[in-house]
């Protein structure tokens, strides 16, 4: 096992943090999607209008942006509605910033996701469950929504592992995430490689879901990462296989190495 030199805890620590604040920013994020798709595909022209403007602004502006403007560009307006109230101090955490400011941009894309999976159930059931005296709110709880996942949920793994990523932005308001507790590990013991290898496979493992069975979903399609660090780092590579073993392309590296030890007789 790689020498941490006491980094350890704080690795766990930050891949907790990582997988609470993408979770809490899927959960808001969907509920954006779904209420930004649903206005898309209304009949009310001003509904259809908010929709659009929604997912046009902020797909077009950065993530990073959305981050510091969220906590930063809110500071005084919450601590003059918390004077008001009584507390003028009052004003949002880094966590809830960084998950509504990824919630949002997550709700945006997922909103494009939401409304082709509408516009692919045919409307032909929304007529009969009016002919059947269902209200719109059933015919969606009902009928609409348990189709919509089985369309959506492709696009959303997708989305969500994108969001995985972006978690990292929100270590510029000061959220020790994953890959800035590597960062701080790696300009402590000045190995870089080691920490920022363990930051991404941890990073992988909370992803959790079930497209990152294939490298080729996480952003490594080729498979050069884990070959990489295979060469780079045989006995961490195969440690690290033994944990995250669904990855296709670690796997191929860890055969290859136990070919050359065979030949070899040891690493």
């Amino acid at each position: 096992m790689p020498d941490l030199q006491g980094f350890g805890p704080a690795l766990l620590e930050g891949t907790w943090m990582t997988i609470r604040l993408s979770l809490a920013a899927v959960s808001v994020g969907l509920l954006f999607g779904l209420l930004g798709a649903s206005a898309k595909v209304s009949n009310n022209v001003f509904a259809r209008g908010l929709g659009g403007f929604y997912t046009s602004v902020v797909r077009g502006i950065p993530e990073t942006v959305w981050v510091l403007m969220i906590y930063f560009g809110t500071v005084s307006a919450f601590n003059a509605l918390g004077a008001y109230f009584g507390y003028p101090r009052f004003s949002l955490s880094p966590f809830v910033a960084g998950t509504l400011a990824l919630a949002l941009c997550f709700g945006a894309y997922a909103t494009e996701v939401f409304r082709g999976a509408l516009l692919a159930i045919p409307t032909g059931q929304k007529e009969a469950g009016l002919a059947l005296g269902l209200s719109n709110w059933r015919i969606f709880y009902r009928i609409t929504l348990p189709q919509l996942w089985r369309v959506a949920l492709p696009g959303l793994g997708n989305l969500y592992l994108i969001l995985l990523k972006d978690t990292a932005l929100v270590s510029l308001i000061t959220l020790d995430e994953i890959m800035r507790k590597a960062q701080a590990a790696a300009n402590s013991t000045k190995e870089p490689f080691t920490f920022y290898l363990l930051g991404r496979h941890f990073g992988d493992a909370a992803a959790g879901w079930p497209g990152c069975a294939d490298w080729s979903f996480c952003g490594d399609p080729l498979g050069i990462g884990a070959r990489l660090s295979a060469l780079v780092y045989p006995r961490l590579t195969l440690q690290l296989h033994l944990l995250f073993s669904r990855h296709a392309a670690t796997a191929a590296a860890v055969s290859g190495l136990l070919r050359y030890f065979a030949v070899s007789g040891g690493p």
